[in-house]
């Protein structure tokens, strides 16, 4: 949601829409329709700030995951068939300057693993990653730096899946939940309309200073996020319905069983707090969060520190500070239920 976009009163592509739900839905039975006895694996690796990756984009000394999740699948003759790597960072190497359609890191991830285990299918799964990037770890923007992340984690991945242990009689199971969330009240439109003049004429400052691009990218973000709150005020003044309240409430939390492991699956984009919380208080050893799955959230589920700072991710967010708590009490709960 931007201004442009709510002012050419632009939409999502239907066909686009319905063509990837063919897609999807073809996979799945394809997918049925070939099931084979087989083993399966799940460990981590690390893979963080001492190889210059990733970290967190509000504070570069702030809270990071470095923890690389792998599963590993093979065949009953020790063939590998597949593995998922699960890793807490936003694919934004390649940033908004490009205009092409780019996997970024997760790409390389999957051509390194494809020189390695090339028989392998490759999964990626985007760990809590709301406040993670590689904003101030990043040597540039471009392929040569995403190849040099996405080779990294994959390398790591690759020694994880050569040392895992490997079961073929482990138990499957799934839960889910559905959790109520209270969403913000919005400013009032004048308030808001300051805000995102406020910050245009910082931005614009900062870009005639030649300021670093650190200082403008923070800024942009900022201004960014101000335009977005607007757009929301705006679309309820036009009693146009926001897509974000509507589709993606209540906020379903899934827990999947992997034998002695669990994963914990989790809606929107969320602060990677949460994420190692969910995994520290979890009663199985073997846990670990992924995000963006079973759908989207109302902006970004912050931390409370997070909302009263302020800045891109709390400010396009129509959530509340009681939102991730909430999402991982609902986690803690279905865990306990599992045992």
């Amino acid at each position: 949601l931007d201004l442009e976009a709510l002012n050419k009163g632009l939409k999502p592509d239907k066909n686009y829409i319905k063509e990837l739900e063919d897609k999807l839905v073809d996979l799945i039975t394809e997918a049925y329709r070939n099931t084979f006895e087989a083993k399966i694996g799940i460990d981590k690796g690390y893979c963080g700030r001492e190889k210059g990756i990733g970290g967190n984009r509000r504070d570069p000394e702030g809270v990071v995951d470095p923890q690389v999740w792998t599963i590993g699948i093979q065949d009953r003759e020790g063939n590998w068939k597949a593995c998922l790597v699960r890793y807490s960072l936003h694919p934004t190497v390649i940033h908004e300057d490009s205009t092409l359609v780019t996997a970024d890191y997760p790409g390389y991830i999957r051509k390194y693993l494809s020189e390695t285990k090339p028989d392998a299918i490759f999964l990626f799964a985007q760990g809590t990653s709301g406040d993670q990037s590689t904003r101030y770890f990043r040597k540039g923007q471009n392929f040569k730096e995403a190849k040099r992340i996405g080779y990294a984690i994959g390398e790591e991945a690759d020694r994880v899946l050569n040392s895992m242990e490997l079961k073929s009689d482990v138990s499957l199971m799934v839960k889910s939940s559905e959790v109520d969330i209270d969403l913000k009240k919005l400013p009032s439109r004048e308030k808001a309309e300051k805000e995102v003049l406020r910050t245009k004429n910082k931005l614009e400052k900062l870009k005639r200073e030649n300021a670093s691009y650190i200082e403008i990218q923070n800024a942009n973000l900022k201004n960014l996020g101000a335009e977005d709150n607007l757009g929301y005020i705006l679309l309820k003044e036009k009693r146009v319905s926001i897509d974000l309240e509507v589709d993606e409430l209540p906020v379903e939390v899934q827990v999947i069983g992997i034998g002695e492991s669990r994963i914990v699956a989790v809606q929107g984009e969320v602060f990677v707090e949460f994420g190692l919380r969910i995994q520290k208080e979890s009663p199985f050893k073997n846990t670990f969060v992924i995000e963006l799955a079973n759908g989207c959230l109302p902006g970004y589920a912050c931390t409370k520190e997070a909302y009263r700072e302020g800045g891109y991710e709390a400010d396009t967010s129509l959530l509340t500070g009681e939102a991730g708590d909430s999402i991982v009490e609902t986690a803690l709960k279905l865990l306990e239920e599992t045992k």
